[in-house]
């Protein structure tokens, strides 16, 4: 009998995903599954013994089910989010075209890839179900509906799964047309994962829970909840949790919502095949002629900022160059908004510190994002500075330039909304921590720009090492000078060591530019 063909691009899905383990791919979900029993009999039972009458006092609260809705919400969006994001990160059409020109149908290609990539959410919802499930176990839930939490957990989460997937195959299909459409397939990945990050962040900080205490807010948010299917299997357990080991009371809810989740998920495969036979196509891409337009307001602006002279044109050049790419914008979006999301709904201080030092380990992300760009262009635009007079050292201070003019105005703008929000702050303070933000914040593009310079990555998933250097050299400076230094001076450590060693790696970048062959 012959296979399906969705199962045959399922086992070669599976295949793929495991090629990074050959020998061991037959143990691989066997260790898995032993990591994840370890974590349900041992890490979750010592963690809940923590925090057992706090857990209980939380089940029988007012706002329970509206944090069981928003916490089965953020897990239902997240497995819904990931497929997409990580479809339109790298969008290579030429292997959807060679399926699509066999005779099959759409609809099998993205059932067999959601079947091979299965096993890997399972393995992910079944660590979620199994700490979820020892956490309830304290409060005596019987094996029925220990069962049904379960049932509900796979429901929820392999319906957003195939959603993501089908969205994702439907986006990459209209946008891996052009070049243009692929770069905002780019941004667009990273900013579908800031609403995940945002309701992430306002349960950490119990932003959450205060706005589902607030009688205004509250039901607001209980209401818009009640509507999304993720929300249906909250309320179950939140029922099982008031009415442990007896189903008698709420046996007709459970069983309303249940079904309601088993049709939800049925009818979102349905239509999802629908969809993919009726509008996942791969036509030929169509070849578009370039305009070239007069210079816009902001970039006369940044030329006469360069002098106005050759300096002025490549400086303006590189806005343009950088401008132009919906990816490098949506990284700006995507990391302002971070660092937004985390001075708002974690930071917590009532003083001037506690956001100067986080500052500096989320700032240095930002300045990176916009500064290893540098060798995103690969090693063929550094060598056209090379070869023009003078051209390396014109590239450094245009580069630098380009850096401070992105980083100093959103770096200020934030610190000092934050610092304004510190109850009791004196506007004198508010200019003296600003100042010393921007100061550092000045180093952190010196500083990027060096280590980009001397290890050159010509890849995005490569220039993220040296992105996430500049933090980890923050957390060095930050405690090596409260330690060595104390509180008092210790600002003046943050200024001189990344300066110092900005300025070092610059210097160091630039020979190695001038030598590089």
């Amino acid at each position: 009998m012959q296979r399906p063909k969705w199962f045959v691009i399922a086992k070669n899905e599976y295949r793929i995903m495991t090629s990074w383990i050959r020998r061991g791919r037959l143990a691989f979900p066997f260790v898995v599954l032993g990591v994840i029993i370890t974590i349900i009999m041992i890490v979750a039972p010592a963690i809940v013994g923590l925090i057992e009458d706090d857990l209980i006092a939380f089940m029988l609260s007012n706002i329970a089910v509206a944090m069981m809705q928003s916490i089965l919400f953020m897990f239902f969006f997240y497995f819904l989010m990931f497929p997409i994001s990580s479809a339109l990160r790298d969008i290579d059409t030429s292997q959807t075209e060679l399926l699509l020109s066999s005779p099959i149908k759409p609809s099998d290609i993205l059932f067999g890839k959601f079947m091979g990539v299965l096993p890997f959410y399972a393995l992910v919802m079944a660590g979620i179900v199994g700490f979820f499930t020892a956490l309830l176990d304290p409060l005596g839930m019987d094996l029925l509906q220990k069962v049904i939490i379960i049932s509900i957990f796979i429901l929820t989460l392999s319906s957003a799964a195939w959603i993501g997937i089908v969205l994702a195959s439907l986006v990459r299909s209209r946008l891996g047309r052009s070049n243009k459409g692929k770069d905002f397939a780019k941004a667009f990945s990273l900013i579908i994962a800031l609403p995940f990050i945002a309701i992430m962040y306002s349960i950490i900080g119990g932003r959450l829970q205060a706005a589902l205490e607030d009688p205004t807010y509250g039901e607001l948010i209980k209401n818009i909840l009640d509507i999304l299917p993720s929300s249906w299997g909250g309320k179950i357990i939140v029922d099982f949790a008031t009415h442990p080991g007896n189903m008698g009371p709420v046996l007709n809810d459970t069983l309303l919502r249940l079904s309601g989740l088993t049709m939800f998920f049925i009818f979102a495969l349905y239509f999802g095949k629908l969809a993919a036979d009726r509008a996942y196509s791969m036509e030929t891409t169509t070849f578009t002629s370039a305009w070239v337009k007069k210079d816009r307001f902001i970039y006369r602006v940044v030329r006469s900022l360069g002098g106005g002279g050759s300096f002025g044109i490549v400086l303006a050049s590189i806005f343009k160059d950088y401008g132009r790419r919906f990816q490098n914008i949506s990284k700006i979006i995507y990391i302002v908004v971070i660092i937004a999301l985390i001075m708002v709904l974690i930071m917590d201080d009532k003083d001037m510190m506690g956001p100067t030092i986080l500052s500096q380990f989320i700032f240095p992300m930002y300045a990176g994002f916009v500064v290893s760009e540098i060798n995103l262009r690969g090693k063929e635009a550094l060598f056209i500075f090379r070869k023009a007079p003078g051209g390396v050292d014109r590239l450094i201070k245009a580069r630098l330039v380009h850096g401070w003019l992105l980083v100093l105005p959103v770096s200020i703008g934030i610190i000092s909304f934050v610092y304004s929000t510190v109850p009791g702050a004196e506007l004198f303070d508010i200019l003296k921590y600003t100042a010393m933000i921007a100061t550092i914040c000045t180093a952190y593009v010196p500083f990027i720009l060096g280590i980009n310079l001397m290890n050159p990555q010509y890849t995005e998933k490569e220039s993220m090492f040296n992105v996430m250097v500049l933090p980890m050299m923050g957390l060095v400076v930050v405690i090596g000078s409260l330690v060595a230094l104390g509180d008092e001076w210790a600002p003046a450590g943050w200024i001189g060591l990344n300066w110092g060693m900005g300025l070092l790696l610059l210097y160091l970048g630039r020979e190695k530019l001038k030598r590089m062959e």
